[in-house]
């Protein structure tokens, strides 16, 4: 892993994002693979507050700004 990132809505302090960046397509797909075992336990089935989502995805577009960001946006699917 390169590096990652975790976002928590400002108005649901019960529900995260996680958004990490791997060097290789294949690495990605083998933590998610890991990632959803892990989701199937009984232990983290008792822990989890939904359905979790993981998803790989290619970055299309990165641009710099010039001060730092402390509140984004970030768009998500409805849950459900």
């Amino acid at each position: 892993m390169r590096r990652y990132q975790v976002y928590r809505p400002v108005d649901d302090p019960n529900f995260i994002a996680v958004d990490l960046e791997f060097d290789a397509r294949d690495q990605a797909e083998a933590f998610k693979a890991g990632l959803e075992e892990l989701w199937r336990s009984p232990q983290a089935a008792a822990a989890l507050g939904g359905i979790p989502r993981a998803r790989i995805v290619d970055v299309v577009e990165t641009q710099g700004i010039l001060t730092p960001l402390t509140h984004g946006a970030r768009c998500e699917p409805p849950r459900g």
